[in-house]
């Protein structure tokens, strides 16, 4: 069965994670991922999880492009992180997505 995380349900995730943080500075956790550093109490699964969904956000900044169905299944890696993972992939998808590294839809 696949399950997919509609527009609207996703546009509210991402409209409540912005709102969670102030606009003006970093947001540690976020750093800590991109420096891969990760939150030192996750387990080895969660480092494993955010690891694929990241090397899958690099793999599409390479090529270039995410169809409808390989984005649906990033959502639902995305959706299966912990919150601090969720928002810190959350962000290098959008920002990939809206700097032109990635072609596709939400």
């Amino acid at each position: 069965m696949f399950l997919s995380i509609d527009d609207a349900r996703l546009r509210q995730i991402i409209r409540e994670e912005l709102r969670a943080h102030p606009a003006t500075g970093a947001i540690p956790d976020q750093l800590a991922t991109e420096t891969g550093t990760f939150n030192a109490s996750s387990t080895p699964e969660t480092r494993i999880q955010l690891d694929r969904v990241s090397q899958k956000i690099d793999y599409y900044s390479s090529v270039g492009h995410i169809s409808a169905i390989e984005m649906g299944n990033l959502e639902m890696e995305i959706a299966k992180l912990d919150p601090a993972g969720r928002r810190a992939m959350l962000r290098r998808l959008t920002q990939a997505l809206n700097s032109g590294a990635i072609e596709g839809r939400f």
